[in-house]
């Protein structure tokens, strides 16, 4: 690696040559080292280094994670596919049914057979420690709007059960849910249909609330106290036999969000993503 010139504090890793990055982001690296899995180029890790001392500043953002998956870089596929809240390989996603995935662009769907299955199940008590049934998020970031214009992409999220499913539409629709108990979330309201990073977001007191691309929670709606976390797998692009052609550069899972929080989430996502080259 070259020396970056990066100072990131107490937080940061100083290894041979002065290369400085934060000491998450540098297990990330020693991870896909340890697995073989081809890393960025020495600019984009800078930028995944700030990506990351980002989410951890501030608000706070990156406490809330339990998984998080840059599907958007220039490095491999496999890199892809690595959670960067839980570094192991069972926890790694499994891209199915040849997704194309390409550099700097991420993961694709066909609308007819591809998806992500990021092998994170909910009611799983550990390393699942964020998502619980009054505080839950889940996310993507696409670079397509996904409306009920676009019926091809009306379910880029599900947890593999009926109950389960998000299905994102312009309007009110109550097809959408979290991976929490169906009656604790009938009824939520989507986010709008822009481009972005943008999610479905559970807080305590019974609300639902959609996560905009604008960095603002909105459609805050009640719908009730949770009974109990979904046991199936976290797929992106996939819910039952509906297919999503969407193209996604990310996708998260974790705890609620204060509205400072996301609006962190989206700026440093945004950041990110205006330094690839598609």
């Amino acid at each position: 690696m070259l020396g970056l010139g990066l100072s990131l504090g107490k937080s940061s890793f100083v290894g041979g040559g002065g290369v400085s990055f934060d000491s998450d982001y540098q297990a990330i690296l020693d991870y896909a080292s340890g697995e073989g899995h081809t890393a960025p180029n020495a600019a984009q890790q800078t930028a995944q280094n700030a990506l990351v001392a980002s989410l951890k500043g501030g608000a706070n953002v990156w406490d809330e994670l339990d998984g998080l998956y840059v599907f958007a870089n220039n490095g491999s596929e496999a890199f892809a596919l690595i959670n960067w809240k839980n570094l192991t390989s069972a926890a790694e996603a499994d891209a199915v049914s040849s997704i194309a995935w390409a550099s700097d662009n991420g993961f694709t769907g066909d609308g007819s057979a591809d998806y992500i299955d990021t092998n994170f199940v909910p009611s799983a008590s550990s390393p699942v420690t964020k998502f619980q049934v009054d505080s839950a998020s889940v996310g993507i970031y696409t670079a397509q709007l996904i409306n009920n214009a676009n019926n091809s992409r009306h379910y880029p999220i599900s947890f593999n059960e009926s109950s389960y499913r998000i299905r994102w539409l312009n309007q009110w629709n109550g097809a959408n849910r979290l991976g929490v108990s169906s009656a604790g979330l009938a009824n939520p309201n989507p986010p709008s249909s822009a481009a972005g990073l943008q999610g479905m977001m559970k807080s305590s007191g019974g609300k639902n609330a959609g996560l905009d691309s604008s960095g603002s929670i909105v459609h805050e709606r009640s719908a009730g106290s949770a009974a109990a976390l979904a046991t199936n797998n976290l797929w992106f692009l996939r819910y039952s036999g509906n297919y999503s052609d969407a193209n996604i550069k990310l996708g998260f899972v974790g705890g609620k969000f204060t509205s400072t929080q996301w609006g962190e989430f989206v700026t440093a996502v945004d950041t990110y993503v205006a330094t690839l080259s598609p």
